[in-house]
């Protein structure tokens, strides 16, 4: 009934009519409910649940829906470094958001970082200064953005979100717009954005044709993306002598260089 080769977290629950099928998947980029016809077709996601909701059961008349729901403290740290390889006192938390906040990322002037947080009930961007003081909410987008990257410039965030059954990747313009889509491979999961050092190309993984993820590029002003990894691949990293070399995590092996 799904072939998108997505987690699927404990046992599904049949709607009373038997027409539809109620599920746990990881396909949002967190555990959530999905709801699928029981002979086949896209999965859709459950509305108003939010994230991190699994184990579903409905009841026998069909109008209620029960479920579990794990609300998740996990905070940022931040460690001040005396120079690359020594650092200058004890790590400490950065009293943010109620819920779940993660793989933060600091702009390019080190003045403030963006991260992914749970704690509108949805996985949206948002961003804080350094020392986590006047944090402010970038999407209200009500499903599971994340893995967000500052542009060099400073003007621009890069985000992994999924509107519908796959992941893609949006740009977002600093003080003003909705984020947009930027095209890369059509029919495959596209995310994990990661900007060249000169700011014209973004990396990205993508299963295209239901291939293990590669590593992709993709030119910011539109253009064909350019495959970079053969031997599988996740998450990019420029090195900086400007491209000619990047690392790699991998999905086979833990991690890897590229050339």
């Amino acid at each position: 009934m799904t072939f998108d080769k997505t987690w699927i977290k404990g046992a599904p629950a049949w709607t009373p009519d038997g027409r539809e099928i109620v599920f746990a998947s990881a396909r949002g980029g967190g555990i959530g409910l999905w709801r699928t016809s029981s002979s086949g077709g896209t999965a859709r996601a459950v509305e108003g649940v939010g994230a991190t909701a699994f184990h579903p059961t409905v009841s026998p008349k069909g109008n209620q829906l029960a479920y579990e729901q794990v609300t998740a403290r996990e905070n940022i740290w931040r460690i001040d470094l005396k120079d690359e390889k020594h650092r200058q006192g004890p790590p400490t938390v950065l009293n943010l958001n109620k819920g779940r906040n993660w793989r933060p990322d600091f702009s390019p002037d080190g003045k403030k970082f963006v991260f992914e947080s749970s704690s509108s009930g949805y996985a949206e961007i948002w961003a804080c200064n350094v020392d986590g003081s006047h944090c402010a909410q970038l999407t209200s987008l009500h499903g599971i953005a994340g893995a967000p990257r500052w542009s060099p410039d400073g003007l621009y965030i890069a985000f992994e979100f999924r509107p519908k059954d796959r992941t893609e990747i949006y740009l977002l313009e600093l003080g003003g717009g909705r984020p947009q889509l930027l095209p890369t491979l059509p029919g495959a999961d596209n995310g994990g954005p990661s900007w060249s050092r000169d700011g014209k190309w973004i990396y990205f993984y993508s299963d295209r044709e239901g291939e293990p993820f590669q590593l992709w590029k993709v030119p910011v002003e539109g253009g064909a993306p350019v495959q970079i990894t053969r031997n599988g691949g996740l998450f990019a990293a420029e090195s900086s002598d400007g491209g000619r070399s990047i690392s790699a995590s991998l999905t086979h092996t833990a991690y890897g260089g590229c050339r």
